[in-house]
């Protein structure tokens, strides 16, 4: 059946350029084809998907993502493939469309085809377009019905679309790059955020600490009985310039913090919500030193926070929520008194929550709100050591969740 499959890569290819673009022409070229209007918004509109695109450049560089679902594709694959400036249709003159399938070698061109497509038009009531039931001749991008056929048997979740014509701009837009994709909801993702690695070492223990996080006062913890800090207490001795919290037997591995030991820039986050009784102040606390030649790892029922991150399901995290998050290194378990969780979807508003890792029942429902496709962070977490005291952990974790 497909006499015109030939073995070129390691991933299945389908070019569409030049002669192999299904053309079906009116009386006239699309009105406003030709060089973009000064202000423009160009939108991308394939059987039940329409979505703008982000215009990124100057004059008219545009790039998109778009995620679909694999039972869309039999309905797209039937479907002309159009672009719409300022709501009108537009024609993207040299679109280079390559369709990736993960599971095959091969390499298929399609043929022309001439077709009547059907007409989509804004919606007056709104800025989604919908199809109407008349057609016109309408110059437009088509698979052919043996390519249809391919790649309905031969396309799987993860495997996506790209859309380019950066090589001609004679219609004054380029589509910079443009993907679908098929989505896959156990691929693994990038998280947005990495895990600054801890500095110091054990011989590097300092009886004080310089905090400048922006939006507060530069502030020093220092132990007051210690008397080699006294130069750097002298510095910041000016409280009309600077803050100092005396902690008793003070001792850290970091001599400075800043924005850039933080996990999420406080400036990206939209909403916190405290779901404690008492707000513990970490800077208020010691800090507890760590060794790290050994596993620390934040345990929280079946689940487990590492400083890599590792990935779990959605069946494997909603519904077991309820047991109490603790700290442990070889045998040792630390109870949490408070910890921040930073819930930083992939796409979408970053929220956190102040938590007591030993009472679920405060935040097992909040927890259970988290998006799918998530990255939950775990830091400033303050636990009960073996001795009893309330310390600070210098320690951050991560889980991905599906």
């Amino acid at each position: 059946m497909y006499k015109n499959l030939k073995r070129l890569y390691p991933v299945f290819v389908i070019l569409l350029v030049g002669g192999s673009i299904v053309s079906g022409w009116s009386q006239g070229k699309p009105e406003n084809s030709g060089y973009a209007t000064k202000e423009m918004a160009l939108s991308f509109g394939w059987g039940d998907v329409f979505e703008p695109l982000e215009m990124w450049a100057a004059p008219y560089y545009f790039r998109g993502e778009i995620t679909i679902k694999k039972e869309q594709l039999p309905e797209l694959l039937q479907s002309p493939i159009q672009f719409y400036a300022n709501g009108k249709l537009f024609w993207i003159r040299g679109l280079d469309i390559r369709a990736i399938v993960s599971s095959e070698n091969q390499s298929v061109q399609t043929s022309d085809t001439t077709g009547r497509f059907p007409i989509r038009i804004p919606n007056p009531m709104g800025s989604n377009h919908v199809a109407v039931d008349s057609f016109a001749d309408q110059r437009a991008h088509m698979f052919t019905l043996e390519t249809q056929g391919y790649l309905l048997e031969h396309m799987v979740e993860g495997d996506y679309f790209t859309f380019s014509n950066y090589s001609e701009r004679s219609s004054g837009v380029v589509i910079n790059s443009l993907t679908v994709k098929i989505e896959n909801p156990w691929e693994e993702f990038s998280a947005r955020f990495s895990i600054p690695y801890i500095k110091g070492g054990s011989d590097d223990i300092s009886s004080w600490q310089i905090v400048n996080i922006k939006g507060n006062k530069q502030f020093l913890r220092y132990d007051p009985s210690d008397s080699t800090n006294m130069k750097v207490r002298g510095i910041y001795s000016d409280p009309s310039k600077y803050g100092q919290r005396r902690i008793p037997a003070f001792r850290s591995l970091n001599r400075y913090i800043s924005d850039n030991d933080l996990i999420v820039p406080p400036s990206q986050v939209s909403r916190c919500d405290t779901l404690v009784q008492k707000m513990l102040d970490p800077y208020d606390r010691q800090d507890l030193i760590v060794d790290q030649n050994m596993k620390w790892t934040l345990h929280w029922g079946t689940l487990e926070g590492t400083y890599t991150g590792k990935f779990v399901k959605p069946n494997e995290f909603y519904g077991h929520l309820d047991a109490p998050m603790t700290m442990q290194f070889d045998d040792t378990v630390l109870p949490i008194h408070q910890a921040k969780v930073s819930m930083v979807p992939v796409k979408g508003e970053i929220e956190q929550v102040i938590i007591d890792g030993r009472y679920p029942d405060q935040w097992i429902s909040r927890m259970n709100q988290v998006p799918s496709k998530t990255s939950i962070y775990f830091d400033e977490i303050i636990v009960e050591d073996q001795d009893g005291l309330i310390k600070l952990l210098p320690l951050q974790f991560l889980i991905n969740l599906l």
